[in-house]
């Protein structure tokens, strides 16, 4: 479950698609429920997006629910920056994945 782009927010099988974006393991967890609520949903097609801000650790935490990262994002903090970062996650947000 790849898609080209986010940008173009379209609908799959009458469904709107829905990115999820997780960097940490707090948020991992926090989102878990959420992407369970809306994969049951019949209106919601979530897609879970991983920045790689924490490694592995958020895969592993998402394999606890029963959910896997649909795509995986690499994006380096150069200076440490939390401006750098999301600058750098929302660049690749919005090219074709």
């Amino acid at each position: 479950m790849h898609p080209d782009s986010f940008a173009d927010h379209e609908e799959r099988n009458g469904r709107q698609r829905i990115a999820l974006v997780i960097g940490t393991r707090p948020e991992a967890v926090k989102l878990a429920p959420v992407a369970l609520a809306l994969s049951r949903s019949s209106w919601a097609d979530p897609v879970l997006i991983t920045t790689g801000q924490h490694g592995d650790v958020v895969p592993e935490t998402h394999s606890c629910f029963g959910l896997w990262p649909d795509i995986g994002l690499t994006v380096r903090r150069g200076n440490g920056s939390v401006a750098e970062l999301t600058a750098g996650l929302l660049s690749r947000l919005d090219s074709p994945l």
